[in-house]
């Protein structure tokens, strides 16, 4: 039987986790095509409280599996 993949809204609770989720994603993903000063740029201001006004304007959706974070997006179009 395959994993379920839930999809809900994010909330400001989640936000830590988004922070720490994108973070990685971006230094293992992308670690192939920037160098590791372009990555510490794009990542090192990141904070958990930047995903606020995505998050209260209920953009920013969530995947969760087994309990976790799995993935995320903003639906908003701009980003």
């Amino acid at each position: 039987m395959a994993d379920v993949v839930l999809l809900r809204f994010a909330t400001e609770a989640d936000a830590a986790a988004l922070c720490v989720m994108h973070i990685r994603s971006i230094r293992e993903v992308c670690a192939q095509d920037y160098s590791p000063e372009q990555i510490e740029a794009w990542t090192g201001p990141k904070r958990p409280e930047h995903y606020f006004d995505s998050i209260r304007g209920q953009r920013l959706i969530l995947a969760e599996q087994r309990g976790r974070i799995a993935g995320f997006g903003d639906i908003s179009g701009t980003r």
